[in-house]
């Protein structure tokens, strides 16, 4: 390669191009669970065979979603879909700043989490903080017809409420005979 008289390549080249910030979506629960899917343009989320993440989720628009970095900013649209686009549970209504850590949700059975990898940060991912960050991971208000622990509270109310009734009808029937 010829170099120029009074240019050193090492110390006064200019360098374009990337940052060595790179942005990835990574499965939380779905389908898609544990695959991660890097954003470095442009990136089209839905049903359709062109989309650059495609969910086979019928909740999932055929073009639902894009996320795009603008500068070092990384913004997400919603593309009109049907069931909507959610933050942090918030639903997306207009264009909006996305932050490291941040949930994203396109359907209730399919979330991501954001994460931001900086030029200096280690390679090697730490299996203990995406186990924790899954587990933090909050159920879209939809889910809540859902049963867990809540599940569990309501039969017990249930079954209270109906033993109540039941020595009420005793006790009726008790003081007539």
């Amino acid at each position: 390669m010829d170099q120029k008289p009074g240019i050193s390549f090492e110390s006064d080249a200019t360098v374009f191009g990337f940052s060595g910030d790179v942005w990835s979506l990574r499965g939380v629960s779905g389908e898609l669970f544990g695959k991660t899917f890097p954003i470095d343009r442009t990136f089209t989320i839905g049903r359709a065979s062109d989309c650059d993440l495609v969910l086979a989720s019928q909740q999932v628009s055929r073009q639902h979603a894009n996320i795009s970095l603008l500068g070092n900013v990384l913004v997400i649209d919603d593309l009109q879909s049907a069931n909507g686009t959610f933050v942090n549970n918030q639903r997306v209504t207009e264009q909006r700043e996305l932050h490291d850590g941040d949930q994203i949700a396109f359907s209730r059975g399919e979330r991501f989490l954001l994460t931001l990898k900086r030029r200096n940060d280690e390679i090697e991912e730490d299996d203990n903080s995406y186990a924790q960050a899954v587990r933090n991971v909050a159920p879209l208000h939809e889910e809540q017809d859902d049963r867990g622990d809540s599940g569990e509270s309501d039969l017990l109310t249930w079954v209270l409420i109906g033993a109540t009734v039941v020595v009420a009808i005793g006790f009726a029937l008790w003081a007539f005979l």
